[in-house]
């Protein structure tokens, strides 16, 4: 359970980023990788915000070059550490969720498709990981 005062947003956020990785995985699955495990909890971490309007504090942590490089690098690793990636380790806390938020965001900047994203495979998002590392380079 959170260690923060929750309201009704963020109990319906809980709900709809737990019922969209149940969606997932009757389709393609929550996914065999770190690019894998990285799509579906941003996908997963967009729809909550969508339907309840709550921002969760793991979506907008502040991206480095070296997160997003070391992303890239691990994004086929099928025996990446999740805690490390998503919890805290050594590129800081909730890299994997805010990673995969920014994708979520460019994937469905235009209009959300709630059948896409359950269906969307990691490397259909690779190109939008490359984006997020070009961001860095002025």
């Amino acid at each position: 359970m959170p260690n923060w005062s929750v309201d009704k947003e963020q109990i319906r956020a809980s709900i709809a980023h737990e019922l969209h990785h149940m969606a997932r995985w009757q389709n393609v699955g929550y996914g065999e990788t770190l690019g894998g495990a990285i799509l579906s909890e941003g996908i997963a971490t967009y729809y909550e915000k969508l339907i309840s309007g709550w921002t969760p504090p793991w979506s907008n942590i502040e991206l480095t070059k070296l997160m997003v490089q070391a992303a890239q690098k691990e994004w086929d690793n099928n025996t990446y550490n999740h805690n490390d990636w998503f919890f805290e380790g050594k590129l800081g806390r909730w890299v994997g969720y805010s990673i995969g938020y920014k994708i979520a965001s460019e994937l469905y900047k235009a209009k959300f498709s709630l059948e896409d994203s359950v269906k969307v495979h990691p490397k259909d998002a690779r190109l939008l990981l490359d984006n997020l590392l070009e961001s860095f380079k002025v």
